[in-house]
């Protein structure tokens, strides 16, 4: 059995040059913490961390891997319009007892999400900011997972 779980950045400022320089707000630090603090205890069998390499994710990241102690790898693979088929590929090298958690962004989580439980990215699931979703399968793979309730 494999843990995946699915974060999205916290609530990010406008106010940035570049939509990859986007920092996150007050909010979306406090909402980030909130969320990891409520979801501890689950989330200390997380032994993987992966990010998007937008600042947003890496900022939501870093206060996972502060709670957690885990050090977090950047992966360009997590950008907002990555493939969803091609993250899936990249999870195929977790094995069994693997528990990894993916901050990053829609819409690519929305789809990842719907093609790991439902098999196709026809009703994308719409994350809100801060979110954690936790899926387990047998295999990360089109629809073979299931969502576990936090």
């Amino acid at each position: 059995m494999v843990d995946l779980y699915l974060c999205r950045h916290g609530e990010a400022s406008f106010d940035a040059p570049s939509d990859r320089m986007r920092a996150l707000t007050e909010r979306g630090i406090e909402d980030t913490e909130s969320v990891v603090q409520s979801s501890e205890d689950m989330l200390q069998s997380v032994n993987s961390l992966w990010s998007s390499d937008f600042l947003r994710a890496k900022q939501t990241a870093e206060i996972v891997s502060n709670k957690l102690t885990i050090k977090a790898q950047e992966q360009v693979f997590l950008r907002p319009s990555s493939d969803p088929q091609a993250v899936i590929r990249k999870l195929a090298e977790f094995s069994d007892g693997s528990s990894v958690m993916l901050v990053a962004h829609m819409p690519l989580l929305g789809d990842l999400h719907s093609l790991l439980v439902e098999g196709n990215t026809y009703a994308p699931y719409s994350f809100k900011t801060s979110e954690i979703v936790h899926l387990q399968g047998d295999l990360l793979a089109p629809g073979l997972c299931s969502v576990i309730p936090l």
